[in-house]
Formats: C-alpha cells, structure tokens, sequence
C-alpha cells in the first residue's frame, strides 16, 4: 500500500502503504522545526541591545514607535512567539497521523477481508474518516486502542501539551481553568538526558563518560501562569512529538502483521 497524504486505494485495488513514507513525512516537518527552534536559539543568544536598536534605526518607518518594546521585553516576546507557532504547529500533525493510523489499520481489515467492494474503501477513507476526526482527543485515543491496539506512553505528554499551546495561541499565553485539572497543568515532556558514568578506557583505567538516556520532565502550571516553555522544554516537546509518531506507527506495524495483512518490507 503507497502514499503521500492519508492512504486512499482505487476502488477493488490495494496498492502498498509504506509506513516508512508516512514516518519520512511527518518526521520533516518536525526537523524542520527543530531546525527553525535552534537557529533562533542561537540567535537569541548571541543579539545584544545594540544589535536591536541598530535594526530599528534601519527603519525608516515604525508602526507605533511609542509602543516599541526595549530590548528584554522584545528577547521574551521572540522566545515565547517562536514556541507558540513551533509547538503549534508541531502539535498540528497530531490528529492527521492519528487518523493515517486508523485508515491503514481499517484498509489491513479490508485486505485480510478479501473485500473488492468499493463502497468500503470510500466508507473507510470518507464516512468513518469524518466520524473520527470529529471525536476529541481523548476519544481517539481509546478508538485506536480499542479497534487497533494502538497506544503510546507518551499520550499523557501529547494532551499536556495540547492543553498548553491552546493556552499560549488563544488565552494570551495564560493559563485557565479550562486548562488546567484542580487548579493545575501538569506539563510533561520527554527529553534525552546527558549524564556522567563511570567507564573503563582501553588500559582499564576508570574514566568518566557521557550516556544519553531518555528521561521524563515535568512541570506544574496554575491558573495565572504564564503558558510558555523554555528553551530546553522547546526543542525536547518537538522530541516528544517525534517520539509519539514512532510509537503510534510501530503499533499499526504490529497491528498490520498481527492480523497478516503485512508485507516483508514496511
């Protein structure tokens, strides 16, 4: 079965859908991102005043030069404008891979079904297709594990930040009860952590390495809060989000060869 967007057969034909393409697909645009993030990062880092006010001096025309930010208040305001759209947009791809999973998984069933009828492939890819993306968040998730056995661990760490970025784009970058579960938003990410161990060199001596290690982060919000991540917390949620495509799409390559509908190669 091949394909560039969510995998829809010719009626009566099932061509081959390469979890690879859809993996490739959706991983650019997260590199991307995470190309995007760094550069301003480095960026942010290295401006200095003189760099900001050299700028607006090129300006020959300002919107409103009274309301023009001094340099602190621009730094933050470019920080939390990058992690809103980057994160957004990242989160963006969440419910289409989710809805990819769920059309491959259905059209494995219609293929071990031996089905040639195609009134179930439009089902598939058109009616059920509307009935999933309609449900919330939540509600995908059990449909998938339910029918597919598809879940993640990384699901709880999804709808947090779900439930941040909809505080950074439509509550002014605070948070609110609607947010929040007891007054609280519990933000989870998962990040790779560099650590220093013990190993023995070539003579056996012992020396110090370094070992990357995948970790939990989390950090607990309150209604008032302002909704932002920091630098670290930026580029480990884009991670995050990675890592939530790898496992989903492991689960249809297990589902896909527990049922027989899968080829040698993915």
């Amino acid at each position: 079965m091949s394909s560039k967007s969510a995998p829809t057969p010719a009626p009566g034909q099932l061509t081959t859908i390469s979890l690879n393409d859809i993996a490739e697909r959706y991983l650019g645009v997260y590199q991307r991102l995470f190309d995007v993030v760094s550069i301003n990062l480095a960026g942010y880092r290295k401006i200095n005043e003189e760099d900001y006010d050299q700028i607006g001096q090129q300006a020959s025309v300002m919107p409103k030069v009274q309301a023009r930010m001094d340099f602190e208040a621009a730094k933050d305001a470019a920080q939390f404008w990058i992690g809103r759209n980057a994160v957004s947009e990242a989160l963006s791809t969440v419910v289409p891979l989710m809805e990819d999973c769920r059309t491959v998984c259905a059209l494995c069933d219609y293929k071990i079904a031996g089905k040639t009828d195609a009134s179930a492939i439009q089902k598939i890819t058109g009616e059920d297709r509307q009935k999933f993306l309609q449900l919330p968040i939540p509600e995908k998730f059990k449909v998938l594990a339910k029918s597919y056995d598809i879940h993640s661990e990384l699901e709880p760490h999804i709808l947090s930040l779900m439930d941040l970025a909809k505080a950074m784009v439509l509550k002014d970058g605070k948070v609110t009860e609607e947010e929040t579960k007891n007054g609280e938003l519990v933000l989870q990410i998962r990040a790779i952590t560099v650590t220093q161990q013990p190993t023995q060199s070539a003579s056996g001596e012992t020396i110090l390495g370094l070992a990357r290690r995948m970790s939990d982060h989390s950090r607990t919000l309150k209604v008032g809060d302002k909704a932002e991540l920091t630098r670290a917390e930026l580029l480990g949620a884009l991670v995050t989000i990675a890592g939530f495509l790898a496992t989903f799409l492991k689960g249809v390559q297990d589902y896909a060869q527990k049922v027989g509908a899968a080829d040698d190669k993915k």
